[in-house]
């Protein structure tokens, strides 16, 4: 994916909540085959690091992709998961450990205005 297209579409976000940065950007993607998506997180993780966005989440990955992703380094706070009887796409399957959900520790994001946290 073109960094211009991230680049633009933090900018909407940024103009649309009157921010000059972004709390949290959560990021989905629906083909896995398309790895352009290793490509936009390392746009995002470049803009966080300039200050664009605070924290990167994502949604709906499964854990080999997490994995993957952490391997390159990138910083992931959270990764919302959908998981049901059916829809079983967060278990890791072919290991020996199925059953098991694999997830990076967890992270917090806090409301730096007040102590609470969100």
């Amino acid at each position: 994916m073109p960094r211009a297209v991230v680049e633009a579409a933090i900018a909407t976000s940024q103009r649309r909540m009157a921010v000059e940065t972004l709390d949290l950007l959560q990021f989905h993607w629906w083909d896995y085959a398309d790895r352009r998506y290793l490509d936009a997180l390392a746009h995002l993780a470049d803009l966080r690091d300039a200050g664009a966005v605070r924290h990167l989440a994502l949604t709906n990955f499964d854990t080999e992709r997490l994995a993957g992703i952490l391997d390159r380094g990138i910083r992931i706070v959270s990764n919302q998961v959908q998981f049901s009887l059916i829809d079983r796409r967060p278990v890791p399957r072919g290991n020996g450990r199925e059953g098991r959900i694999r997830a990076p520790p967890a992270s917090f994001v806090s409301d730096r205005r007040s102590s609470r946290r969100l």
